[in-house]
């Protein structure tokens, strides 16, 4: 599955597409990777399963950034590596994702759930002041969709 290179994906538009699909309600990692699904042809129902337990920093344990988690998941759908011998395109693949979360550590200065938001959605009563300072929906959006756009930016290069 691999996006053709000369169709590239638009940046804003995915960015914008990932956001909207965010606000229905869908976590940051099934946001991202369903914007990206009819572009790698991948099922949106098998996308939202794949990418159901990477929000919140991975199951809510506020790890790595779900959005950046679903971004992740669209490098590997496009370049990743199928056979175990081939060692150059798993270097190649990890470089890319290096490269992604790089890049958004340098915007956001953390790739944390825990770190981006300031609260560990993991404790109950942390999770609900997130809530009632509207984080999820004031930050969350944000990451959403520097992650959707740094992707095609990756995919575009």
């Amino acid at each position: 599955m691999m996006i053709p290179s000369t169709k590239p994906v638009n940046p804003s538009a995915i960015a914008d597409q990932a956001a909207a699909y965010f606000s229905q309600g869908y976590s940051c990692s099934q946001s991202v990777l369903l914007a990206f699904a009819p572009l790698v042809g991948l099922d949106p129902q098998t996308a939202l399963l794949i990418a159901s337990p990477f929000g919140g920093g991975i199951a809510q344990t506020g790890n790595n950034c779900g959005a950046v988690s679903g971004a992740l998941m669209v490098l590997g759908l496009c370049k990743g590596q199928t056979n175990p011998q081939d060692k150059e395109t798993k270097a190649a693949m990890y470089a890319l994702a290096r490269k992604l979360m790089n890049q958004f550590e340098q915007e956001h200065q953390e790739i944390t759930c825990r770190g981006l938001l300031g609260f560990r959605l993991d404790v109950p009563e942390e999770a609900q002041c997130a809530r009632e300072a509207g984080l999820f929906k004031t930050r969350c959006p944000l990451f959403v969709r520097t992650s959707a756009r740094l992707a095609a930016d990756i995919l575009n290069q």
